[in-house]
């Protein structure tokens, strides 16, 4: 129908999106999280207004991480908070682990760029990274790996869609919150789908030993397993598999869930994904599961659809559009499958 926009750093221009949404009034609202700011548009296409939601990188000040935009516009994201929670390096400055656990504070900013806490602060994303440098020739020369994928790490979550806000954290010991559009609590609940077990001790060793074997080169692999194996032995090491996977916001019509996405760890990035419907109540007897089709995201789910991102065998993008299908109903629970539709 129409385009806007295009690449650059003006008004109206973008260098990565994340996240567009229709708003309550037909505008519509653009994420660019290298930016770190908002463009709205107007129904007709027109552009309205930009605004800083965050700090750009590089540049000093408050740093939000982005999720989801409000049916009026606003931004939820988590701010950390500064002089709160750990980090602990292990090994020496030229070969480091470093672990971080911080602290984070749910927010929300307006269209008017201006950020308001809700609600309490709870733990952020648990985060490894390791690091090497070298000295050759008067220059230091630095070689890292930012964002270890350890699979028994805990991560905050967010979703919000329409005027529902829903925070938790993958550790089952925080509950799940959901939030108006105010950031005011309307109801809490623990979560629902299997009890993940604690972590057996073979379970750090073996994702120890495959990731080593990932590195590059092995005259360093014996001294890189010393620091991993002191961060595993170490009191900050999880014990527990994460309860979750993420969090969707399912919002509508007469319809209001929350979907938590299973986590298995031995899946395959492409495998079909589980999810636990649950309605705000948290009531086990108004509880659902979903299962969405192999090498399919989803970015929105709505009252009878979901749509997001599905990838072909040679990792094409496609958007699709699924059908929400009622297969069996019992008392206390609804098997729902995706049937795709274009």
């Amino acid at each position: 129908m129409r385009s806007v926009g295009r690449a650059g750093e003006g008004p109206g221009e973008f260098r990565s999106l994340k996240r567009v949404a229709e708003l309550e009034d037909g505008r519509i609202a653009a994420l660019d999280i290298r930016l770190r700011r908002a463009t709205v548009f107007a129904a007709s296409g027109e552009l309205e207004r930009t605004f800083q939601v965050s700090s750009p990188v590089g540049e000093l000040g408050p740093r939000v991480e982005l999720f989801d935009f409000l049916h009026n516009g606003s931004l939820v994201g988590i701010r950390e908070i500064e002089g709160e929670g750990s980090e602990v390096v292990y090994g020496s400055p030229s070969r480091r682990l470093t672990f971080k656990a911080p602290v984070v504070q749910p927010v929300i900013i307006d269209t008017m760029g201006r950020t308001a806490p809700f609600g309490r602060p709870l733990p952020g994303t648990e985060t490894l990274s390791q690091m090497e440098t070298s000295t050759a020739g008067g220059m230091v020369n630095v070689g890292g790996i930012g964002g270890i994928p350890v699979p028994f790490l805990k991560s905050v979550a967010v979703a919000a869609q329409g005027d529902m806000i829903t925070v938790g954290h993958t550790s089952r010991s925080w509950p799940i919150v959901v939030f108006t559009e105010q950031g005011t609590p309307r109801a809490v609940f623990g979560r629902a789908g299997r009890d993940l077990p604690t972590l057996p001790t073979g379970t750090h060793a073996s994702w120890l030993d495959g990731w080593l074997e990932s590195l590059p080169g092995s005259g360093s692999q014996g001294e890189w397993r010393a620091l991993y194996e002191e961060f595993i032995s170490s009191a900050l090491a999880p014990t527990t598999m994460p309860a979750f996977r993420t969090l969707l916001v399912q919002r509508g019509e007469d319809v209001e869930n929350v979907w938590m996405e299973e986590y298995d760890p031995g899946a395959p990035e492409d495998a079909a994904s589980r999810w636990e419907v649950v309605a705000p109540t948290g009531r086990l007897s108004d509880a659902a599961a979903a299962v969405l089709p192999s090498g399919f995201r989803p970015y929105e789910i709505g009252p009878n659809h979901v749509l997001g991102v599905w990838k072909d065998a040679l990792g094409i993008e496609y958007v699709h559009v699924y059908d929400l299908v009622v297969l069996a109903e019992t008392p206390s629970r609804i098997e729902r499958l995706g049937e795709p539709t274009s």
